[in-house]
């Protein structure tokens, strides 16, 4: 269920943020921690290996049979037919392993090929790292941005498939997300309690002259509660069901339906009260400065610019 909940977040962020992108680099800082000492460990073993007298590049054999796995797979698609013989034929495995139990295998020479076959699929942007690479005399390093090119061309291969299919993928989401929370109620029975107090909130404030209270006739109150709302009313109360989530910054009952958009909404939250702020400070220095200098050209304006200034940062002070 994690899982299918990470594909719903990500879907809907897709289809809501025209900028959205994968990012290269680990958001949380433990992960980045956790990745780059593991990665440190592991070029240290490959180091170790060969410095040995000879060298023993079982380590860089494995290696870049993984290279391999990882062009097959993820950057050459079905289409590259010529490509993916190029890859089979020059990472023979049984070809290099022979190499291997020989002494003779050319990691230096091989890791210069998948450079150059990397150089020829990647966005122009990363030249500058492909060019390094090609110069680069150590094996160790070379293996490793090779590595880190791979991942970055993944990313970039990511964010244009995502890029080309925006328009279907905003289309798609809200039947997706619909279907997805449906699977989630199932088993989750209970997870639109939230969604329900909220939308019995809004309607009762949208319409307090049809809202009943405890003291009404339990009949008189069932009845009304299954009447079907009207179409205007489903908008009304909706609206201001969605309001009441920008109008507090721990707004309660919160809808499960709109806890992907939760930090979104406090954002706005954020903002939604900045413009209280402002407005409010304009309105009062408007009747406290009189009608000669609040008509002056530009002193509103000014004057709210100025308050947007000092309000951008009002948490830190």
């Amino acid at each position: 269920m994690s899982l299918a909940m990470d594909n719903l977040a990500l879907v809907h962020e897709i289809a809501i943020d025209p900028n959205f992108s994968v990012s290269e680099i680990p958001k949380n800082p433990i992960e980045a921690a956790v990745k780059e000492n593991m990665y440190r460990a592991y070029w240290d073993i490959l180091t170790e290996d060969l410095q040995k007298d000879p060298p023993d590049h079982t380590h860089a054999f494995n290696l870049l049979m993984e290279i391999k796995q990882t062009i097959l797979e993820d950057i050459l698609s079905p289409a590259h037919v010529r490509l993916r013989a190029e890859v089979d034929s020059v990472l023979d495995e049984n070809t290099l392993r022979n190499k291997l139990e020989q002494n003779c295998l050319d990691v230096q020479g091989i890791g210069r090929f998948i450079v150059g076959l990397l150089g020829r699929l990647c966005a122009p942007e990363r030249d500058t790292l492909v060019e390094k690479l090609r110069h680069e005399e150590g094996i160790v390093e070379l293996i490793r941005g090779i590595f880190g090119l791979i991942d970055i061309m993944k990313n970039d291969l990511t964010n244009y498939t995502i890029s080309q299919n925006r328009d279907a993928v905003e289309e798609y989401s809200a039947q997706f997300e619909y279907k997805e929370f449906l699977k989630f109620l199932d088993k989750f029975p209970d997870g639109s309690v939230q969604t329900k107090e909220w939308l019995k909130m809004a309607y009762h404030e949208a319409f307090p002259s049809t809202s009943l209270t405890n003291s009404e006739p339990e009949a008189k109150r069932e009845k009304v509660e299954e009447r079907t709302p009207s179409d205007q009313e489903v908008i009304k109360s909706t609206s201001k069901g969605y309001l009441r989530l920008v109008q507090s910054q721990s707004p309660s009952p919160f809808p499960e339906t709109m806890r992907i958009d939760k930090v979104r909404l406090c954002a706005l939250a954020e903002k939604f009260l900045q413009m209280n702020i402002v407005t409010s400070a304009v309105f009062v220095a408007c009747n406290l400065a009189g009608k000669q200098v609040s008509e002056s050209e530009g002193f509103k304006k000014s004057l709210k610019d100025q308050l947007i200034i000092i309000t951008n940062d009002i948490e830190e002070k």
